[in-house]
């Protein structure tokens, strides 16, 4: 996503600033040159001085400070103020507006957050008429869009628009999914992918199950006894925690007729070599009338373990409200291996 311009930001002004910053300091170096000379009588060293300051600040050039020099001098200083304070909120408030999503250049980024304008936004000078604005935490690009604005971006959302963060569909630039919800959708359509290869591949049967490999919490030990391959010294045996075990849940499974194969269209499995060799195996009209294969769920979330782990931290840094650990669902779907049973 391109960084949003600050509209408030003048290089002419900046460069008038600077300008006049200079001519000021040679003002006050001409008249602490003045002051420093010895020898010369109190009115002739005031006189020098009240000219070193005419000249600095004698925007007219008429060798004369008057009250159009200083209406001149004050009407500028309170326009570089003004236009100093409205960039720098401008830079901290981030606003977008209709004008901004309707930039060619503009993009939306994966994460979007969907809440009611906060006070400071609402108040801020720079954000009346703002649709929304933009975050950013470690790289991380985050859109706030105010609700009664999301008709503006053409966007659908699962399950509805009641929650607050939402993660894009990796198949879909315009369809974002609840956080809380993304790791439980993306299960879900990739079962009903699955199930959509086995009709049109004319399988008899399929079988989805889902193998999760987790750490052991429970306070059990496996004892070795000895005598078996490793001899133990002394009487009794070694005891050794059991680290790992397999928890295996089945994600769908059904009959059909059969019939000869159609290739099937791929969208979340998309690029899964064991996925794309089935299908091409069986297009092929080879021989198997079983196949069996397996598939890392994480390799098709659409996301990795340390972007869903910078995106808790953002969660948390920048005070948005979200259900659960969005890292913690990235490590089940990473210890996760979906296996696919099909039968022609």
């Amino acid at each position: 996503m391109k960084k949003l311009e600050n509209p408030y930001r003048n290089p002419d002004l900046e460069q008038s600033i600077d300008n006049d910053n200079k001519s000021k300091e040679k003002g006050k170096k001409r008249v602490t040159d003045f002051l420093k000379e010895t020898g010369k009588n109190a009115a002739k060293l005031a006189e020098h001085a009240k000219n070193a300051v005419v000249n600095a600040i004698d925007y007219y050039g008429d060798e004369k400070f008057d009250l159009s020099d200083f209406s001149t001098v004050a009407s500028r200083m309170e326009e570089k103020r003004e236009q100093v304070r409205l960039a720098k909120e401008f830079n901290e408030l981030k606003p977008i507006f209709e004008d901004t999503i309707h930039a060619p250049e503009f993009t939306l980024p994966k994460l979007i957050r969907v809440a009611e304008i906060d006070k400071k936004h609402a108040e801020g000078e720079v954000c009346q008429n703002s649709i929304g604005f933009k975050s950013e935490y470690e790289g991380l690009q985050i859109i706030t869009i105010y609700p009664s604005y999301l008709n503006l971006f053409g966007l659908k959302f699962y399950p509805d628009i009641n929650s607050e963060i939402y993660y894009v569909d990796p198949c879909g630039r315009d369809y974002y999914i609840a956080l809380d919800k993304y790791f439980e959708y993306l299960r879900h359509k990739r079962v009903n992918e699955l199930n959509e290869i086995a009709q049109a591949l004319g399988a008899k049967h399929f079988k989805v199950s889902y193998i999760e490999t987790e750490k052991d919490n429970s306070e059990n030990k496996v004892k070795v006894t000895a005598g078996v391959k490793e001899k133990l010294k002394g009487e009794g045996g070694r005891e050794t925690e059991s680290k790992k075990f397999k928890k295996i849940e089945i994600g769908g499974e059904m009959n059909y007729l059969g019939h000869e194969p159609t290739e099937p269209v791929l969208r979340y499995l998309k690029g899964n070599p064991n996925i794309e060799f089935l299908i091409k195996s069986r297009m092929a009209k080879n021989s198997a009338i079983h196949q069996k294969v397996r598939v890392n769920l994480i390799s098709s979330s659409g996301i990795k373990v340390k972007d869903a782990a910078k995106i808790d931290g953002a969660i948390k840094a920048l005070h948005f409200n979200a259900n659960g650990s969005f890292q913690e669902g990235a490590l089940s779907e990473a210890s996760t291996e979906l296996e696919y049973e099909i039968d022609y």
